[in-house]
């Protein structure tokens, strides 16, 4: 039984997000790397698909979900905090199992890995739940992304009611995306749980891409 490659496999797969979309994606992405690898091992996949279901479970109860909403949570403070022209951009990887957060300036000139920032803070509280309130992780994103921030103040009542309707109506363990590496329906993010919720108009100007512009 060849271990490495298994821990090959999982080796970028310690954040995964696991939804019915990348569970369907693994079966031929797993093919696809022991093949490459010439492992024909039966077993090989089967542990594979054991270890998948497992950590599947631990992620329905760890602290993973509640602590990317409690990020999204974090945008609501800053909004509070008049960073009204902050715009959110939850986003999944290719592969269906990463969530990625990006923070952007309404007018599209300054961005920030929000999804990276809360991993830091995981690490530091040896990737637990985090304890911290959003509203004491809005101070100190303030403090740690100043010359960020700085881009996003000012009002946008429209966005903030928008924004704050769609996240106190997320069931828990739920995370939205704007976009993924399969289609969404215009004006429609999507979840995790395999819902649907209306976007903010033109929302789909805010995407990574558009940085580049």
């Amino acid at each position: 039984m060849n271990y490495w490659a298994i821990n090959q496999f999982f080796s970028n797969w310690d954040r995964a997000i696991v939804n019915q979309k990348s569970t369907l994606l693994l079966r031929s992405i797993t093919v696809t790397y022991i093949s490459s690898k010439k492992f024909y091992d039966q077993d090989l996949i089967t542990i594979i698909f054991d270890l998948v279901a497992s950590k599947k479970k631990l992620m329905e109860v760890n602290f993973y979900y509640s602590n990317r909403q409690k990020l999204l949570k974090v945008a609501m403070e800053l909004h509070h905090a008049g960073y009204e022209k902050l715009r959110i951009v939850p986003s999944l990887a290719p592969s269906g199992m990463h969530w990625r957060c990006e923070f952007l300036s309404a007018d599209k000139s300054a961005s920030c890995n929000a999804s990276n920032w809360i991993f830091k803070i995981e690490n530091e509280n040896i990737l637990k739940e985090i304890l911290a309130s959003a509203e004491e992780l809005a101070k100190i994103f303030i403090i740690e992304n100043s010359l960020f921030i700085e881009k996003c103040l000012g009002k946008d009542a429209a966005y903030v009611t928008w924004y704050k309707n769609v996240i106190s109506n997320l069931k828990e363990g739920e995370l939205p995306y704007a976009f993924a590496d399969w289609e969404i329906p215009t004006n429609t993010w999507a979840t995790n749980l395999e819902r649907k919720i209306s976007a903010y108009p033109n929302d789909k100007e805010f995407t990574i891409g558009t940085l580049n512009e």
